[in-house]
């Protein structure tokens, strides 16, 4: 009984650490994908802007990378 409890605590352990972790790399990932388009949509015309835009919107739907597009346009 002890053995099996060690075993599910363990699991739920790792499984809350995994998770943790893989949000900190989420939010690494999708800062840098926001600084990249905020690069590239510099200088483009507003209609390139709202489609990239909408494009975001309708797939990923990233707030911060969103609110960076509105700020372009």
């Amino acid at each position: 009984m002890r053995e099996k409890f060690a075993i599910l605590l363990t699991a739920i352990l790792v499984a809350l650490f995994s998770a943790t972790a893989c949000g900190g790399v989420q939010q690494q990932v999708e800062d840098r994908a926001r600084e990249e388009v905020e690069k590239k949509v510099q200088g483009l015309p507003t209609e390139e802007i709202r489609s990239v835009r909408n494009y975001e919107k309708g797939h990923k739907n990233r707030k911060t990378l969103i609110e960076s597009l509105d700020r372009s346009l």
